[in-house]
């Protein structure tokens, strides 16, 4: 019997057990039927491989790297590359958590005729896995350890090079002394940064996977997929309707109108005086990434974006505008392999605590007074990156390094849960608040998935970006979720039921998105476009039926034929990640906030009633969260008691090899 044409993906998983160098073939068809790609196969994976009881250090850890069966085409935003594993970053206990990152990786994988794959052991010697076409080797790193990641990439393109550079993922000497915030890297700005997988493959002696492929993704409808990529690039992006302060900078990144407004500079002027161009990721037509004309110590220059930015706020305090030195502080970081999100919370809590003289400069080596300076950075940097003196303490990461230092310094921890820093404001949005207590990590894409629809979009929340009005956001609420209730978020209606259906629906979203994959950093979910000549920014294929339409042209299949299916794989990869963290030991229990959410008011602008801009201040209500918890485990079938997926909710969603295990 002839065997079923694949296309989209490439049908085979990469298994390598780096303590014996042996190598093996996984099927991804065994995986792909229920769980699509990228995070979703990760999950199921990291179920049927490793034990609760495993460490993230220890050898039987695996590392899944692992694409989707958009990856390698042309559909838009599909350049990303999903991580999991046992993280060693999650506090207090280490678990399961995921990763991502963008670039050109992921797609040369797939031409290398990989899907993805699940990389376990410990080699007896530094090592980097070598993948050509197909041929797998295992090759010494000994003249790579102790290089730091951007040298490490331009020492492989010379050795590997045939013409065309191969692509590198690599770690720093962060990742090799098992700093549990490590990253890794893949060019100058595409990091899987949280979760602290640098660290994992620091344990396995593993520096670095390259992959240089010379084949291709087969798509089963090309031309109606061209078609619909070529509409959606210019619901995305349109260079010749760009506004005219975008010209000749970037694409559509936020930093020269928004990073830099809460220090009161302005982002176009250090756009015009150190950055060249816009740099995109495969098949993006967005270009979120500055590539700056700011050199290293070595005189190489690269992109960033974001969250790297982790010393701007500094920088400015210090010089009173913008410099060089928050970019040369940010690349520092990325070089060594060190997370700069992490950084963003270590900092001020290292502020706060030299305050309250729980320590002092004699009892950390540091000089607090000359924050926002290099030579501060750097020090900083050396200190975590090579764990010297206090440095070894800090290598924790900000909450482990509280509880060995205790005296108080817990309470000023900037975090919101699971030991990740600070990011947007629970307080302001509920479905955030829920976002924050139910993920694994900081939950960045959720957020963005909301992000997009519920305030960048709107024109009176966010006026240098946002195009439509209060009746548009009331019509986009009413389509969605029934009701004008989902974008209320006034004091009176801030704890209403919707907005844990709101949660839920941005969540299994992201995690489908994430399984196919499409970027969660992007412009996705599309619903609207200002470049739509069309009444209210509408457009003719919305998300998430333009994901399923992406995903059905790419691989001809039928196993997500519209929406409302791809939600439902993303609410079976939420269950399964539920019962690996049940499995971990998480119940209700673990299910909330920081406590300083609960006690420290928040002011901002939010949509009240009628879609309007309203300006509130308030910390969340612990009763009234409550209440809003439960209707979340309820509407997605888990037991209220435990926060545990019940077993007829497996069943129901085809787990019924997980509910057994169970």
């Amino acid at each position: 019997m002839p065997t079923k044409k694949i296309y989209g993906w490439t049908g085979k998983i990469l298994k390598i057990d780096l303590t014996t160098g042996l190598t093996s073939i996984i099927p991804t068809m065994d995986y792909a039927e229920r769980f699509v790609g990228g995070r979703g196969i990760n999950a199921k994976l990291h179920f049927d491989e490793v034990p609760a009881s495993v460490g993230a250090f220890d050898p039987e850890n695996r590392l899944t790297v692992m694409t989707g069966p958009l990856t390698g085409t042309i559909a838009p935003t599909s350049g990303r590359v999903e991580v999991g594993g046992k993280s060693p970053q999650t506090y207090p206990n280490e678990s399961y958590t995921v990763s991502s990152f963008g670039g050109w990786w992921g797609p040369e994988l797939k031409y290398a005729g990989f899907d993805g794959l699940i990389i376990y052991g410990k080699a007896p010697k530094p090592v980097y896995l070598y993948i050509r076409d197909g041929k797998i080797q295992l090759r010494d790193a000994a003249h790579l350890w102790g290089k730091d990641i951007f040298t490490t990439q331009e020492m492989l393109w010379k050795e590997l090079g045939d013409g065309r550079k191969p692509q590198v993922l690599a770690i720093g000497p962060a990742g090799e002394n098992m700093i549990r915030f490590a990253i890794m890297m893949h060019g100058s700005s595409s990091a899987s940064g949280q979760g602290g997988f640098g660290g994992v493959c620091g344990s396995k002696n593993l520096k670095a996977i390259v992959v240089r492929g010379t084949g291709y993704v087969e798509a089963a409808k090309p031309k109606e997929l061209m078609d619909v990529s070529y509409a959606m690039n210019r619901w995305i992006y349109r260079a010749d309707q760009r506004p005219e302060q975008w010209t000749n900078i970037a694409s559509f990144h936020r930093i020269g109108w928004s990073f830099f407004q809460g220090q009161k500079v302005k982002g176009w002027k250090w756009l015009k005086n150190y950055t060249r161009k816009a740099e995109a990721c495969h098949a993006c037509p967005l270009g979120c990434r500055v590539f700056s004309n700011i050199t290293d110590s070595q005189g190489r220059q690269g992109s960033a974006k974001c969250n790297q930015f982790w010393y701007e706020k500094y920088d400015v305090q210090r010089h009173k505008d913008i410099t060089e030195v928050f970019y040369k502080a940010a690349k520092m970081a990325d070089a060594m392999g060190v997370n700069g999100f992490e950084l963003i919370g270590m900092i001020p809590w290292l502020q706060k605590c030299f305050e309250e003289k729980i320590f002092t400069r004699e009892d950390t080596g540091i000089a607090i007074e000359d924050v926002g300076t290099l030579e501060f950075a750097e020090k900083l940097l050396k200190m975590i990156t090579y764990k010297e003196g206090f440095g070894k303490i800090l290598s924790e990461g900000s909450p482990r390094a509280a509880d060995i230092i205790g005296r108080g310094s817990q309470k000023h921890l900037p975090h919101m849960n699971r030991g990740f820093a600070h990011h947007w404001d629970p307080q302001l949005w509920s479905p955030q608040a829920l976002f924050w207590a139910m993920e694994t990590r900081h939950p960045v894409s959720s957020i963005h998935a909301m992000y997009w629809v519920f305030r960048m979009y709107v024109q009176e929340l966010w006026p240098a970006a946002g195009f439509a009005s209060s009746a548009d956001v009331v019509a986009w609420s009413r389509e969605l979720f029934g009701t004008d209730k989902a974008i209320d978020y006034s004091d009176e209606n801030f704890y209403d039921p919707v907005h844990a259906t709101v949660a839920k629906w941005m969540r299994e979203y992201d995690v489908a998105r994430r399984s196919m994959i499409v970027c969660s950093y992007g412009p996705t979910p599309l619903f609207f476009s200002s470049y739509s000549s069309a009444p209210h920014y509408t457009i003719p294929l919305r998300s998430p039926d333009l994901e399923s339409r992406l995903f059905s042209l790419v691989t001809g299949s039928d196993l997500v034929p519209d929406g409302a299916a791809l939600i439902a794989a993303g609410q079976r990869i939420i269950n399964v990640e539920r019962v690996i963290a049940a499995r971990e030991g998480r119940t209700r229990e673990h299910d909330t906030l920081a406590d300083y959410l609960f006690t420290k008011k928040k002011k901002g602008k939010v949509t009240g009633p009628g879609g309007k801009a309203i300006a509130v201040e308030r910390a969340i209500d612990r009763t009234k969260f409550e209440s809003l918890r439960n209707e979340y485990y309820r509407i997605n079938g888990w037991d209220a008691a435990k926060g545990h997926p019940r077993r007829e909710t497996l069943d129901a969603l085809n787990l019924k090899d997980i509910s057994v295990a169970v």
